[in-house]
């Protein structure tokens, strides 16, 4: 099910998008230029996107990423955000969730050469705020791929 904050991002495009502003479609009589203004994300507003509401005397320009300059306080131009694949999982409902590749087994450091599979998984949640059941399934991933060697005299797990 969408949250209602989701419901009302997605109505920033399309056919909805010039009742937007706070759900009026009065809004859409009064104003010549409309733009609305949507979270990048739903943890903080350091990265909006504008999309185009109405534009009477011109064409309508494409939804663009902002993003906050911390030490000028502007937003700027965000070209790494992309903007249809963030329009796209907002459509879907899904909640965002950041992927974790083993591959990031290979940045962290162990404090010892070899350690058991508990203290592999907790040095993985500790750095990456991973669950446990995921950071269990990242260790088996970096055997496999062979980032991790067991040893299975002593169960532990080495960087290969």
């Amino acid at each position: 099910m969408r949250s209602p904050a989701r419901a009302g991002a997605v109505k920033a495009f399309g056919l909805e998008r010039t009742g937007f502003a706070r759900n009026s479609k009065m809004l859409q009589t009064w104003t010549r230029g409309l733009i609305n203004i949507v979270p990048g994300s739903a943890n903080d507003n350091e990265t909006l996107v504008l999309t185009c509401g109405k534009n009477s005397n011109g064409p309508e320009f494409v939804p663009v990423a902002v993003r906050l300059n911390p030490e000028t306080m502007i937003y700027e131009v965000a070209p790494d955000f992309d903007v249809s694949s963030w329009r796209e999982q907002l459509a879907s409902g899904k909640p965002q969730r950041p992927g974790f590749d083993a591959g990031l087994i290979r940045d962290l450091d162990f404090p010892e050469a070899a350690l058991p599979k508990k203290a592999v998984v907790k040095l993985i949640g500790e750095e990456t705020g991973c669950g446990f059941s995921r950071a269990y399934e990242l260790v088996a991933e970096a055997v496999k791929r062979r980032i991790l060697t067991l040893n299975r005299r002593t169960k532990t797990y080495a960087k290969a």
